[in-house]
């Protein structure tokens, strides 16, 4: 085991690049969307196991009531970025671009805040 911050940190990395893959040049067509569509749900699976894996590294036993708080957080966030997102692409006259450029965004700064995550010692067993 690597641990649930290396690992979240290699999700982060692969959500990046599929993202990232969405804004390849037209050229590639459907091409960069069969990349990008199974590489970005992948991504977002790990990511959760992972987190999961985290919340039990950091609060132990009381991992089960950090785990609801944060799907209870997760689930407004995601719900309140979704209409952000939608207005974010009606607002760019349905540019497909622009959703994708922000979902790159943020997942580059979520990947930058993982790296520049202060190192956490090894729990004494």
């Amino acid at each position: 085991r690597i641990g649930a911050m290396p690992a979240a940190r290699l999700w982060l990395l692969l959500q990046v690049a599929a993202m990232a893959a969405a804004l390849v040049p037209v050229g590639w067509g459907p091409w960069a969307l069969l990349l990008t569509a199974p590489l970005s749900g992948f991504a977002g699976l790990g990511l959760t196991a992972v987190t999961l894996a985290g919340a039990r590294e950091i609060a132990g036993p009381a991992s089960a009531i950090l785990w609801a708080r944060a799907t209870v957080l997760y689930a407004l966030t995601q719900a309140i970025t979704g209409f952000l997102l939608a207005a974010l692409f009606r607002w760019s006259g349905d540019q497909h671009a622009a959703v994708f450029g922000t979902g790159l965004l943020l997942s580059a700064i979520g990947l930058a805040v993982a790296v520049l995550a202060p190192r956490r010692a090894s729990p004494v067993s």
